[in-house]
């Protein structure tokens, strides 16, 4: 199942075929950053992808330069909480299989919490 998972990560985030569309963005609370919320399809052979990114504020969506720090298979109804510029809280729904591909707790200077709806 690790094996799986990596692949499809490598697939998802790094494959030039693949689909990506920015689905939410959710603002720092000093509007300097934003996470964002993208959905990736690279086709019949793997599942969509959820994933969430922080980007600087005004930067243009690029779904192969943006540091994806949290991925989760199928199309999921993500939500982001800032607590402050630096803390944030990402709310899930379960997967099926519970195919969590990648979940930090850290990304730069951010702490990042997770909580499942």
């Amino acid at each position: 199942a690790v094996f799986f998972g990596i692949f499809v990560l490598i697939q998802v985030i790094e494959h030039t075929r693949c689909s990506h569309e920015l689905v939410r963005e959710f603002p720092s609370p000093d509007k300097s950053r934003a996470a964002v919320v993208v959905l990736t399809n690279c086709g019949a052979t793997t599942p969509y992808v959820s994933s969430v990114a922080i980007r600087s504020h005004g930067e243009s969506f690029d779904a192969g330069r943006d540091d994806h720090f949290f991925a989760i298979a199928w199309q999921n109804d993500i939500e982001v909480i800032w607590e402050d510029n630096s803390a944030l809280t990402v709310i899930y729904e379960r997967p099926y299989g519970e195919m969590i591909y990648r979940q930090e707790i850290e990304r730069q200077t951010y702490r990042i919490s997770y909580r499942r709806k």
